[in-house]
């Protein structure tokens, strides 16, 4: 899985815990987020991907969502300017912050990261 993740979806730091069946990587240079590829990748290496979590840092905003037309937050990833749907996120317009959570719905169109409470470990 290591060589799928790293060549599929530009994974370095490639870590895998088969006890708590957990993959962690870090991407080798920004690119944009592709929850497809990545399952693909899972699914390449004999693998179930049962959940995305992600932690991250970018730009809050506003924006009319293109899936369901309701007025939603978004987090801006630096450097790719990929827009995720967020809930769970405070912060005023155009602040920078890093969340970390767990992304619903990724094999759909209308992908959430939701973010978890300071302080979750989960």
């Amino acid at each position: 899985m290591e060589r799928a993740l790293r060549r599929r979806v530009g994974a370095a730091a490639v870590e895998i815990d088969t006890l708590k069946g957990r993959v962690r990587y870090r991407l080798l240079e920004p690119r944009k987020i592709d929850f497809a590829e990545i399952e693909s990748a899972v699914r390449g290496a004999g693998y179930t991907l049962v959940k995305i979590g992600l932690d991250v840092e970018g730009t809050v905003a506003r924006q009319s969502c293109a899936t369901c037309g309701k007025d939603v937050a978004v987090l801006e990833l630096p450097t790719t300017r990929q827009r995720l749907e967020i809930e769970g996120v405070t912060a005023g317009r155009s602040q920078r912050v890093r969340v970390t959570g767990n992304v619903r719905d990724w094999k759909g169109a209308h992908p959430v990261l939701e973010v978890k409470p300071s302080g979750s470990t989960e």
